[in-house]
């Protein structure tokens, strides 16, 4: 028996099991850059239900990469119908702040019928046209 819902909730019976599989990226910029070295950055992906943290899942850190691949499959939870979802591809950075790579916003209408397969653009990628 599904439980009562409140306003702005949805019965358990309603809530959808969703998979994101997390296949990549290309085009990054190199946060990493420097004249001394051959360094390139180190992404790792967030997907996430934005005011949803427990939604949370992370892709592995894939070192010195542009063009990195993860095949990172994971269950959102807590997605609810009209949820969107929030990729963002993180430079990981040892002794200091991760940095922003570039994100892109997914909405629910993209994907909640049909799935969703292909490239989208990264928003905030620096002068790259980053996927």
């Amino acid at each position: 028996e599904p439980r009562k819902s409140k306003v702005g909730d949805v019965p358990q019976k309603e809530k959808k099991q969703l998979t994101v599989v997390m296949v990549g990226a290309r085009g990054l910029r190199n946060a990493d850059w420097s004249p001394f070295s051959d360094d390139k950055s180190d992404p790792y992906c967030i997907c996430e239900i934005p005011d949803k943290p427990e939604s949370k899942i992370r892709t592995r850190t894939i070192d010195n990469n542009l063009d990195p691949v993860w095949n990172h499959e994971a269950f959102v939870q807590g997605w609810e119908p009209g949820d969107p979802l929030k990729f963002t591809v993180w430079d990981k950075d040892f002794g200091k702040k991760d940095e922003c790579l570039g994100s892109v916003t997914l909405f629910s209408s993209q994907f909640d019928r049909e799935g969703f397969n292909g490239d989208m653009l990264l928003n905030d990628a620096g002068k790259n046209r980053a996927f």
